[in-house]
């Protein structure tokens, strides 16, 4: 298991300067946001894989800006907008494969959605086989607003399907009232990728090694899966005031991932 930190801990910091940042704090892997269709084009991406490459800084994994539509692109009722939606996927996982990323995460369908699971998960193997076939993996992440809040909805996905793979978002649980020990059960040997955030009583987000999560035990559980992947730090620009403190959390993850 290996540290790093997502590029959208400077939202909304454009995305280069968000990775010139991440290169000068000496960053070697990172999460790459794509914030819109202009950061999906192929100069701008050989742009800024080469301007990473310069200081040493891998992208492990992107996160596209339609996530907030896929809960309309593919769990509605309109088969052409489906279609439409797989072939916007297909550019986002060829700009991602372009940084350098190997897994793309996911939200899925809002809270309330009406279709049973078995038919949310033939959908998902769609977009998931349509992932695999431009060499990217796709991750369903847990988020509070998703049907992906709960754990038992990822426990029924594994049931469905042996070959899903799963992000874990720790202030994501917070957010859900879900214990992300909780969380990590239910994906199991799905887990495939983990934005890593500490809380306490009164703040959901927080750099880690300033809340009171047990963060040590928390990867000391997930080490016993055989995972290999990414933890990486996902902030949101208010949880920390001064890049020093993102490099000591960054630090105190990368050694706590090296015990």
């Amino acid at each position: 298991m290996f540290a790093g930190v997502s590029s959208a801990c400077f939202y909304p910091e454009v995305t280069e300067q968000a990775v010139t940042i991440l290169g000068l704090m000496g960053i070697p892997y990172a999460e790459l946001f794509i914030n819109c269709d202009y950061e999906t084009q192929p100069d701008y991406v050989r742009q800024v894989r080469r301007s990473a490459e310069e200081f040493g800084l891998e992208f492990v994994s992107a996160h596209s800006h339609l996530s907030a539509l896929e809960h309309y692109l593919f769990f509605s009722n309109y088969d052409r907008r489906f279609a439409e939606g797989l072939d916007s996927y297909r550019r986002i996982c060829q700009a991602a494969l372009g940084y350098g990323a190997k897994l793309l995460v996911f939200h899925g369908a809002f809270k309330g959605c009406k279709l049973p699971l078995e038919e949310y998960a033939e959908r998902y193997y769609l977009v998931h086989d349509a992932a695999r076939r431009e060499g990217i993996l796709l991750a369903h992440e847990n988020v509070a607003r998703c049907v992906g809040w709960d754990p038992r909805f990822f426990e029924g996905m594994r049931r469905l399907s042996g070959d899903f793979a799963f992000t874990l978002d720790i202030k994501q649980c917070v957010r859900s009232g879900v214990d992300p020990f909780e969380m990590l059960r239910a994906m199991g040997p799905g887990l495939a990728h983990l934005h890593i955030s500490d809380h306490d009583r009164t703040r959901d987000c927080l750099p880690p090694g300033e809340g009171t999560f047990p963060l040590g035990d928390f990867l000391s559980q997930v080490k016993a899966l055989g995972y290999q992947g990414a933890a990486m730090i996902e902030l949101y620009r208010e949880n920390f005031h001064r890049i020093r403190e993102l490099k000591k959390s960054y630090l105190l993850l990368e050694e706590q991932c090296a015990e």
